[in-house]
């Protein structure tokens, strides 16, 4: 199969998996705005944040030695086992230490409701990656139906009726996770890659992956989630609350990432012994900035209309927060594309230097910027702090497969995107005329390219249909 159709093949299934609640915790928003205040929306966001920084501590980012050594690895049984004990391991030790701890902090109320969900959502993980990694892409797609399914019904039952308010989200992410681990186990039929003793040497070398991993998923983190804390503590819970928010339109840009993404991960590692990966890499990444900036130019162009049907009216000047948002996002695509090359070549601790350097830029703008102007400060440390890594993770990883990217058209492109996010933010006098021109030069610009990526794909999926007869 041609690559760039079966890329695009595991794109669409992936997108199956995802898309759907991904979109409908997009068009929750204006369902939990309305439902819960700021202080309350601010309360559980800073909860799951929490959680998914924890996680991968707990579990020695296990999850990442399992997706990749499935792949590849002819003891799976070993891989997947490996995986549960160690996450075993580590919610063991949550129960007793983690617990206490925040048993002392903000969360003392919610240390419960926080165990519970670090612990299904990490068992969830394995499975899910495991399954994934193995090529059952049609099962883990199935499990992301399910999900969605489940948090529409028990979002509308226990927030809607019962009014149960923040326990009510939380109770309805651990049932769908839950759910999920519950499908994707019985339906891969897991228990037959159960050992009492993994294989020594599968073990020793999934850890050894694993482990430069932690500081990374802390690096990552940190990028996306130091500016709330720093809110929390120089503004308030409310101003947290509005920020979380003003991320939900810049996630249609993440949407469309990790749907990619996910897919990507797989050709990454399969063309990475490949001698001419360096031109499919170099296509593929400049087709992804392509659809990404011009994805990015249409939110902007919308987004203060959007924001005010998406969200209640008391945090609808979150439109003001989102647009440098929006660029960081794309900035973060970029990095996660790059980031790939560690993946493949099972390099993992370039990972953590390069993402290390990202979120000491993103404290130290945040700590300089939120101070002066505020929210705003945090979106636009937060997007400079992405640029940063994306160019150094480009440099560091053109050891592996040196991609060439059209500078003079993303340059371009990426500065009419920037004078988008400056119009909106200081609220031009008919601002939409320049955002409207600005989208349409974007378009121009990309206007070969997109033309020359449909063909080919419709060229391949035809030469497919015509092997098959």
């Amino acid at each position: 199969m041609d690559k760039y159709v079966k890329l695009a093949q595991n794109t669409g299934i992936f997108a199956i998996a995802n898309m759907g609640s991904s979109l409908v915790s997009f068009l929750l928003v204006r369902f939990y705005t309305e439902l819960l205040t700021t202080e309350q929306y601010g309360t559980v966001d800073m909860m799951t944040t929490t959680t998914s920084m924890l996680i991968p501590f707990l579990t020695l980012a296990i999850v990442e030695g399992v997706f990749r050594f499935s792949i590849d690895s002819n003891d799976k049984a070993s891989v997947l086992s490996t995986g549960l004990y160690v996450t075993l391991f580590g919610n063991i030790i949550f129960s007793i230490i983690g617990r206490i701890v925040l048993g002392m902090t903000v969360y003392a109320q919610y240390s419960l409701w926080m165990g519970i969900i670090i612990f299904v959502t990490s068992f969830d993980n394995i499975f899910a990656q495991f399954v994934r990694g193995a090529g059952r892409v049609k099962i883990f797609a199935l499990s992301g139906i399910l999900k969605t399914i489940l948090l529409i019904c028990t979002n509308s039952v226990l927030l809607g009726y019962f009014g149960l308010k923040t326990e009510g989200y939380l109770i309805s992410m651990i049932i769908g996770e839950i759910a999920s681990a519950v499908y994707l186990f019985i339906s891969c039929k897991c228990w037959k890659y159960l050992l009492l003793k993994p294989d020594k040497y599968v073990f020793r070398e999934m850890i050894t992956y694993s482990i430069p991993l932690i500081p990374s998923s802390l690096a990552w983190w940190v990028m996306n989630a130091s500016d709330k804390y720093m809110l929390l503590y120089y503004i308030g819970i409310e101003a947290n609350g509005i920020y979380a928010v003003a991320h939900k339109l810049p996630t249609i840009i993440n949407l469309f990432n990790s749907l990619f993404f996910q897919a990507w991960q797989l050709s990454a590692v399969e063309e990475s012994k490949d001698i001419s990966s360096r031109a499919f890499y170099t296509s593929v990444f400049n087709m992804l900035a392509m659809i990404l900036i011009c994805i990015a130019s249409f939110v902007l162009l919308l987004l203060k209309g959007l924001m005010s049907v998406l969200v209640a009216d008391s945090y609808t000047d979150a439109w003001r927060y989102s647009p440098f948002l929006v660029i960081a996002m794309v900035f973060s695509a970029f990095s996660s594309f790059f980031g790939t090359n560690y993946t493949a070549t099972k390099k993992t601790k370039g990972a953590f230097k390069t993402t290390l350097i990202g979120a000491i830029t993103n404290l130290l703008l945040n700590y300089l910027l939120i101070r002066i102007f505020g929210i705003n400060g945090a979106a636009f440390a937060t997007m400079i702090s992405f640029f940063v890594m994306w160019i150094i993770m480009d440099i560091d990883t053109s050891r592996y497969v040196k991609i060439y990217w059209n500078k003079r058209k993303l340059a371009t492109s990426l500065c009419l995107l920037l004078f988008q996010a400056f119009v909106i933010t200081m609220n031009v006098p008919y601002f939409y005329l320049y955002e409207f021109i600005s989208f349409i030069t974007i378009m121009l610009i990309y206007f070969k390219e997109m033309r020359k990526f449909v063909l080919h794909i419709i060229n391949s999926l035809k030469v497919k249909t015509n092997i098959r007869r």
